[in-house]
């Protein structure tokens, strides 16, 4: 596009600045002050985001600062089209199914994050969820598809993510790759597959704790249904 304006993550402006043309502009970025649009978070809830002159303190669906970045990113977008970035106020405060949102199940808060996990998005969930209020955290953690040759090593390094996180169950041939760095205490149980099996006893294990997290890739939970399913079944 002759006019058109590239937005991207400030470490990666001089990459993409030379490869400009003509009336091109380049709009960056990040939690650096350099940044044209810039964030700081105020807590993992709410985030500060500037862009020139311009400041808004919002608060961040779901929490986190995987949430917050892409929140500066839009602002950066609301930049470029000349928009004032008082549009972020008006944000929803309840995330899509899957993405993040949260299920009540008595004293437990369920974290459903079923829809999709790649190794970034999965990395900011567990770090997320380790800092979190929560005083007994418990991970189910689905495979990681379509990663390639790599996917061994993508899986067995989320290993280094989860020490605040006190117990996992993993569910999948490729994330059970995990289990041979985590403490075996840690680990409470493996599945191959989001089976009844696999359910009820995640069910069985929900009551010892007051923040669960639920994050696959979509055929892994999404696909089968897997909150909703356990929900259900510690409604009856």
């Amino acid at each position: 596009v002759p006019d058109g304006v590239a937005i991207v993550p400030v470490e990666l402006g001089k990459f993409v600045s030379s490869a400009l043309t003509g009336n091109q502009r380049l709009l960056t970025f990040g939690t650096e002050e350099v940044a044209d649009v810039n964030f700081a978070l105020l807590n993992p809830y709410e985030v500060r985001i500037s862009s020139g002159k311009e400041t808004v303190e919002i608060t961040i669906p779901g929490g986190g600062v995987h949430r917050a970045a892409t929140l500066c990113a839009i602002a950066a977008v609301l930049h470029g089209l000349g928009m004032s970035l008082d549009r972020l106020l008006n944000l929803e405060d309840e995330l899509p199914r899957g993405r993040g949102n949260t299920v009540n199940l008595g004293s437990t808060t369920l974290i459903d994050e079923s829809y999709n996990a790649n190794p970034s998005s999965m990395k900011a969930a567990l770090k997320h969820f380790g800092e979190s209020k929560f005083e007994r955290k418990l991970a189910i953690l689905g495979d990681m598809n379509e990663l390639g040759e790599e996917s061994d090593s993508f899986h067995t390094e989320l290993a280094g993510f989860v020490d605040e996180i006190d117990a996992v169950v993993v569910v999948g041939e490729k994330i059970s790759s995990i289990t041979e760095k985590l403490p075996t205490e840690k680990v409470l149980e493996q599945f191959d597959q989001a089976s009844d099996e696999c359910l009820d006893y995640c069910a069985s294990k929900v009551a010892e704790f007051d923040g669960v997290l639920v994050k696959g890739s979509n055929t892994i939970f999404w696909t089968r249904n897997f909150c909703e399913e356990l929900r259900t079944r510690l409604i009856e």
